[in-house]
Parts: structure tokens; C-alpha cells; sequence
């Protein structure tokens, strides 16, 4: 089932909507959180958010909540990137951070993951109305069978990858890695503009 956005906007627009939302956020106000003199869209590009990112707005904690993953380590910035790349499937730096697919869907691209787990990807757009998360199926890394990061259910894991005709161990961040060209196509074909 698609999603719809209503509304095209810059990724500065929706830097400053993350922004306006952070402040009404109590993460907003931790003491590390140094904003002054700074832009929203510098500060969502390099504010270590943790946690931020998916609890910015109570709707877009719903929407993340349908996979489970940590957020011990997350990241907006694209020298920080949490997981690996598949070869030739997309350089993360192009889908990580603020960025504006073909059909004119502003997004903020995230990976987390916590340190026993396989990192994954997801993003936060506007849809027109509110701030929505969504973590793409198509290239990304996390067990679609029991909607949870790799690494939080070993029998699930191993379930899922002889399913794939995979090879199975325990180090399951070595064998999956993002493929970008398809979480970019995932993005496109479920969240399609009204």
C-alpha cells in the first residue's frame, strides 16, 4: 500500500519542520544540544540526535516502530555512516542526510542501529500535513520476516537467511549490506506524491 506526500518541499523547508519539531522535543533541550549560531539544517547534519531522530514527533515513532531497532548508534551525517555498502549498489553518502528523491520527496536519511545489531536505514519526510518515518524493505538490512534489525533474534536471522539460500553465522553485519539503488526504488514505488 502506498503513502502519499502532498506537498514538495526543499530540504531546507524540511530541515527547519525537523527543527521546529526538535524544539518542542525535550531531547531539544539537553544540555549538550549547542545550537547557537547555527542553522537547522547544520544542526540536523551534524547534531549527534541519538535517539532524536526517531522520537522527533510521536508520529514518526509510530511509523519507525513497526521494525525493531536500537538507536545506540544513528546517524544523519554522511562520514558517519553505520553499516556497509553492497558494491555498486549506491554510495550512502547520496542517501544519508537531507536529500530530494526524482518525484520531489525531501527526506532526512538515517542509519541506526545498536552494537549487537546489523545497522539499518530509514528516513523522515514530510507528507504534507505531519512528519512521517519510514524504514524502506527493498535493499535495506534488517529481517523482514520478524520486522527486527538482524542481530536481536539469532533463530529468526538464520530462518531468514536459508530462506535466501544464504550462508549463515552469527557475524550477520559482514554478509548484509545496504544496496541503495533498491531502498531508492523502494522509496519511490511506496511513497508516491497526490
Amino acid at each position: 500500500m502506498s503513502r502519499y506526500f502532498t506537498k514538495k518541499i526543499t530540504v531546507e523547508e524540511l530541515a527547519d519542520k525537523v527543527w521546529s519539531a526538535w524544539q518542542k522535543n525535550r531531547f531539544y533541550r539537553e544540555p549538550q544540544c549547542n545550537v547557537s549560531g547555527k542553522k537547522p539544517i547544520d544542526f540536523i547534519l551534524n547534531y549527534d540526535a541519538r535517539i532524536s531522530y526517531t522520537e522527533v514527533t510521536p508520529q514518526v515513532s509510530k511509523d519507525l516502530d513497526k521494525v525493531d531497532f536500537d538507536c545506540e548508534n544513528m546517524s544523519a551525517d554522511t562520514s558517519e555512516v553505520w553499516g556497509e555498502t553492497e558494491s555498486g549498489k549506491g554510495d550512502a553518502k547520496d542517501y544519508v542526510g537531507l536529500h530530494t528523491l526524482g518525484n520531489g520527496l525531501s527526506y532526512l536519511g538515517v542509519t541506526a542501529g545498536g552494537d549487537w545489531e546489523t545497522p539499518l536505514f530509514f528516513i523522515v519526510y514530510w507528507d504534507g500535513e505531519n512528519l512521517r518515518g519510514y524504514v524502506p524493505k527493498d535493499g535495506n538490512t534488517w529481517n523482514t520476516k520478524n520486522n527486527c534489525a538482524f542481530g536481536n533474534d539469532e533463530e529468526a536471522d538464520e530462518a531468514f537467511f536459508k530462506q535466501k539460500g544464504w550462508k549463515y553465522d552469527c557475524n550477520v553485519s559482514s554478509k548484509v549490506k545496504y544496496d541503495f539503488k533498491k531502498i531508492e526504488e523502494d522509496l519511490l514505488k511506496r511513497i508516491v506524491f497526490k
